[in-house]
């Protein structure tokens, strides 16, 4: 896409975030967790997405936060779909990609996170079919599939996916991990 193109697209996800936010400020109660949640949408999401300043992309939630956090640079997570950005992915995946697999490409290919460390949790075909096609468009991707029970069976490999993504936020970041920073928490 060209960069006009992207404004064009993230300006489209923009809108159609605040047309969101609205509808449910309007039909939800006016509980303050409710208010808070859309502060901090408008506050810090709409604005690193102006900014485009996202050092770490996380997509989906199976990665132990720590490993984020404790770089010190807020993540930027994509944890749902969008119908604007699921739009932008269409003629790039099969049918049967999942929506939020799809909407999280389209997104990332919208323009953001073109310096980012993009880490993927390897859960479906349709965040593997996500995987390649980023690393093929020459965007920096890590994949790592934890296993979903820590367990004395599963625990070398546990730990092994867990030493590799620090690894890689490591390198991106070009500052170690270090055992206390990550038990410290940043």
């Amino acid at each position: 896409m060209t960069e006009m193109e992207n404004k064009v697209n993230l300006s489209a996800y923009k809108k159609e975030m605040k047309d969101v936010l609205q509808r449910l400020v309007k039909t939800m109660p006016a509980y303050k967790e409710l208010r808070f949640f859309v502060a901090c949408v408008i506050n810090h999401y709409l604005t690193d997405l102006e900014k485009d300043s996202s050092d770490i992309v996380v997509i989906g939630s199976n990665i132990p936060e720590e490993l984020v956090l404790a770089s010190g640079k807020m993540p930027c997570w994509i944890l749902g779909g969008s119908r604007v950005s699921s739009i932008w992915a269409d003629d790039m995946v099969p049918g049967d990609t999942d929506p939020v697999s799809r909407s999280g490409l389209g997104y990332i290919l919208s323009g953001f996170a073109k310096k980012s460390l993009i880490l993927i949790p390897l859960v479906s075909d349709s965040t593997r079919k996500l995987a390649y096609i980023l690393k093929s468009r020459g965007f920096k991707v890590h994949t790592f599939h934890f296993p979903p029970v820590k367990d004395a069976q599963t625990f070398w490999e546990w730990r092994r996916q867990y030493e590799a993504c620090r690894d890689a936020v490591s390198l991106h970041l070009k500052r170690p991990l270090t055992k206390r920073v990550l038990q410290k928490g940043r």
